[in-house]
């Protein structure tokens, strides 16, 4: 799972993540947009979670940030994926 990954981990396999996520595949793509997701902000208010979300989403780039955002509102209005939406105000 990604959010297992250390930060330079992340950055490699998010590229991989984000194109799955547009996946229609539906044996798979349900589960990859889940744990896209939920790698995409702490798994709760704790200072460990929140620190390691820290280390793993701080190493993007600019870049990196737009495509997850653009994944983001892909999935929010094509999908009506209401987490994805929730988590849109903070990438763009």
């Amino acid at each position: 799972m990604l959010i297992a990954l250390s930060g330079l981990g992340y950055q490699a396999y998010l590229p991989a993540y984000l194109c799955a996520a547009l996946t229609e595949d539906e044996r798979l793509g349900a589960d990859l947009r889940f744990y896209l997701i939920k790698s995409l902000s702490p798994l709760s208010d704790t200072k460990a979670h929140v620190a390691t979300a820290h280390e793993r989403l701080s190493r993007l780039t600019a870049t990196q940030r737009s495509a997850v955002a653009g994944v983001l509102h892909y999935l929010a209005e094509a999908l009506a994926c209401q987490e994805a939406a929730a988590l849109l105000d903070g990438w763009r």
